[in-house]
């Protein structure tokens, strides 16, 4: 049962590592006079996008047209800072739960862990709430995030008039971080259901196992 523990609990952990990449991440609808965009988005096409040397998105990882230094921006600066610490923290427990299935038997430790993954996605939906807010109601536009001071004196006025007419109608999290989630529950779910239903003999001799080997530890240090 031990090894059956260990086996589940490792794959699960590990499976959050391609939902997040591959599964479709966020889904955006744009609304204007005369179309409306809707789309949804992974990291692994995100990553295609901005790596492209060809497209206008790459110039923001660059730096180029002054955008992270943009006036509204900065509001959505410390919403998305926290977003992506708490996915990375995600990831991050993702990985010690691996390691920790892979090479122990300690089941409650990597319940913990499976639970404080669950914690670290509910963090990931707060701060992209947080961080989707004003630009859902209009408090900033999405024109008013485009810097226009690299661009021609006739493109700076299309964008400024564009931004009468264009709103963003949806932005939300979708499959991936769903997906993230139910596997840290299932984790924590699964950890939990064996340390619940565990033989009481079982219990027994890993105490008297761990007993031994805090007796054998003692012994080295005092012969030391």
């Amino acid at each position: 049962m031990k090894i059956l523990f260990r086996v589940v609990a490792a794959l699960l952990a590990l499976c959050v590592f391609p939902a997040a990449y591959f599964l479709s991440f966020l889904k955006f609808a744009i609304s204007a006079v005369v179309m409306n965009i809707a789309d949804d988005v992974s990291i692994h096409s995100a990553v295609k996008f901005f790596a492209d040397p060809d497209s206008p998105a790459g110039a923001l990882l660059r730096d180029t047209g002054g955008f992270w230094k943009n006036e509204w921006i900065e509001p959505l600066k410390p919403a998305g800072i926290s977003f992506l610490v708490f996915f990375a923290l995600a990831l991050v427990l993702a990985l010690v739960i691996f390691f920790f299935a892979a090479f122990s038997n300690k089941r409650l430790v990597v319940t913990c862990l499976g639970a404080a993954g669950v914690l670290a996605m509910i963090g990931v939906y707060i701060s992209f709430g947080r961080f989707a807010a004003p630009l859902l109601d209009g408090t900033i536009t999405l024109t008013s995030i485009i810097s226009t001071e690299e661009l021609s004196f006739l493109l700076s006025i299309t964008v400024s008039l564009l931004g009468s007419v264009v709103e963003l109608k949806m932005f939300q999290l979708t499959s991936a971080t769903l997906v993230m989630s139910l596997i840290f529950a299932g984790i924590a779910i699964w950890g939990l259901a064996f340390i619940l239903t565990q033989d009481e003999n079982e219990r027994k001799k890993e105490r008297e196992l761990r007993t031994a080997k805090k007796k054998k530890k003692a012994a080295k240090k005092a012969h030391a």
